[in-house]
């Protein structure tokens, strides 16, 4: 991402659009390895497929004798003026994340019985992330950018509807184009990962007429229209449903790393890879198991309602940030030998259905955005309009 944006300096969101069709190019050609040839492959040879893009890497960097100045570096901007625009807020955000996601780490890997810990350990990370941000805050003599800020808070969400909702729509959506299509929810996947990946190819056309902050805002209504279709929707709906979740996805990520590298030069390689590595940290943290929670609760609430008497003896309950819900053992329930076939079915189908309102609650994501997004670029306006910081 930072020699993307120093190479091309005059156009780094559409340059990172274009960068990061590599992600939705992935899910197209491992979908379609995996549709036509992987499922018949052993695991080692479907494994040669990731080493591909390995040596391909490889050989680039042999290739390459010098890699670009870094446009921070060009513009003789000092390491502490770099670390300034990071300041106190972003060590804060940073350390919370890193020690609660490490901690965590370490007490399973060393087999510590920590129970009291990890009961409390949000609050602690927060204590020690705000210890953290507060001595680096003294010691580079900045808060940082508050905007850089407000954009890692907007991260969560988004890679949470970006990454984790991928990581779950197909599971959530194989009963119904099974049911009425007879085809694998893979392919929904890669029709839609097809769609972004061409979209990311030509971002240089909206953002001739929106700026950063408003293509996020629209992504956003796209998002919105696209998850709640899809938790509902039948027949040929269902894949129209996906066009709008596919281009309500094609923007995010690429146009906020465009948005921080635009407004924030001086903070260099740290402000760009911060604000990624924020998406890439709380969608382990809190995206997956906040979607797997409400998928949890709505397959509790599906078994209480067909199998009450069953549902006694598998249903539990589960805790997230603090927050119990229910949960049922879906295999066993299914599995237990008092239910027929029919009763089987019927559970079977009500818990297919109800587990598709998960994508209603997920929308909370895209609307949170919208309206942190929508602020922004009301801010800009505001302003005089929105500029890219050009460093001298």
């Amino acid at each position: 991402n930072p020699l993307c944006a120093s190479i091309y300096r005059d156009q780094k969101t559409k340059m990172l659009n274009i960068l990061h069709a590599a992600w939705p190019a992935g899910i197209v050609f491992g979908g379609l390895i995996w549709l036509t040839i992987g499922q018949g492959l052993s695991w080692r040879a479907n494994f040669l497929f990731i080493l591909l893009p390995v040596i391909a890497y490889a050989v680039m960097f042999l290739m390459c004798k010098r890699f670009p100045v870094d446009e921070r570096v060009d513009s003789n901007v000092s390491t502490r003026d770099m670390l300034r625009e990071f300041g106190g807020l972003g060590a804060a955000l940073a350390g919370t994340f890193l020690f609660y996601e490490l901690s965590a780490q370490f007490i399973n890997f060393a087999g510590i019985e920590a129970k009291g810990f990890m009961n409390n350990r949000l609050v602690i990370s927060v204590i020690v992330g705000i210890i953290s941000g507060t001595l680096f805050g003294f010691a580079v003599k900045a808060l940082g950018q508050i905007l850089f800020f407000i954009l890692c808070l907007l991260m969560i969400p988004l890679a949470t509807a970006e990454l984790a909702t991928d990581g779950w729509i197909q599971s959530l959506m194989r009963p119904v184009l099974a049911q009425e299509f007879e085809i694998d929810a893979m392919w929904a996947i890669v029709v839609s990962a097809a769609i972004m990946m061409v979209l990311r190819f030509f971002a240089g056309i909206p953002l001739k007429f929106v700026n950063p902050p408003t293509l996020l805002v629209i992504s956003s209504v796209f998002s919105i229209i696209g998850l709640y279709m899809l938790s509902g929707a039948t027949g040929v709906v269902i894949f129209l449903a996906f066009v709008f979740y596919a281009i309500g996805q094609t923007f995010y990520w690429p146009t906020v790393l465009g948005l921080v590298a635009e407004r924030f030069p001086k903070g260099g390689a740290i402000t760009l890879n911060t604000v990624s590595a924020m998406g890439l940290l709380t969608v382990g943290i809190f995206g997956f198991p906040f979607l797997g929670a409400v998928k949890d609760s709505y397959d509790a609430e599906a078994a209480k309602a067909t199998t009450p008497e069953l549902y006694e003896t598998y249903g539990g309950t589960g805790n997230f940030f603090g927050v119990d819900y229910q949960t049922v053992n879906a295999p066993k329930l299914k599995a237990d030998e008092s239910l027929d076939e029919a009763a089987v079915k019927n559970v079977t189908s009500e818990m297919d259905k109800s587990a598709r309102k998960t994508l209603r609650v997920a929308v909370i994501l895209p609307l949170i955005m919208a309206i942190g997004f929508g602020l922004i670029a009301l801010y800009f306006r505001a302003r005089g309009g929105y500029k890219p910081v050009e460093l001298k």
